[in-house]
């Protein structure tokens, strides 16, 4: 049950004071009462409990994007190193083959050696920029989440703040009309 946010016996002595008769102004208090404690309206531990289970998500899900990025990125620069050194030992092999045949045919397997270079500085340049690109749309990703989770909250303490008002304003009314219609001494 939801604590009362406001002292019933207190509002009670001050209709007595206002002259409604006792029984009266306890009903009166105890109905407002139990209106108010029977209504679902979020209390400022709620929101904030509510927030601390979003900043406890959105840290998770930064936490498991960050591993994602970092064993893929493991993954990639194991991928490289093992590709260099394939890459090495077949040249290293190659160079060693062609440096016992002529001397006129070093000049071609040196451009040969530039081509394939260039190949592979082209090839880690285009998957270093596909890696770029989806870490910035995890990212973007992640504030436009936090965005509209901001956004939805603002909306439900909006809302809250409305619902709080016109409970008041119901309350105010009820009061009034139960004055307006006990007689008066």
């Amino acid at each position: 049950m939801n604590a009362v946010p406001f002292d019933t016996l207190k509002l009670a002595q001050s209709l007595e004071a206002a002259g409604l008769a006792p029984p009266v102004a306890a009903g009166t208090a105890v109905a407002l009462a139990e209106a108010m404690t029977n209504s679902d309206l979020a209390t400022k531990a709620d929101l904030a409990l509510l927030e601390s289970n979003l900043i406890r998500r959105i840290e998770a899900s930064d936490a498991r994007h960050d591993a994602r990025f970092d064993a893929q990125d493991a993954a990639m620069n194991a991928r490289f190193a093992a590709q260099q050194t394939e890459m090495n030992t077949r040249f290293d092999a190659q160079q060693t083959y062609m440096d016992t045949r002529f001397d006129a045919q070093d000049a071609a397997i040196n451009a040969r050696f530039d081509a394939q270079q260039a190949a592979m500085d082209t090839r880690f340049a285009t998957q270093q920029a596909d890696i770029n690109l989806k870490h910035a749309t995890q990212v973007t990703s992640i504030a436009a989440l936090s965005q509209a989770i901001d956004a939805k909250l603002e909306l439900l303490r909006r809302d809250m703040t409305i619902k709080l008002g016109t409970m008041m304003f119901v309350a105010v009314g009820v009061i009034l009309a139960a004055m307006r219609f006990m007689p008066h001494p």
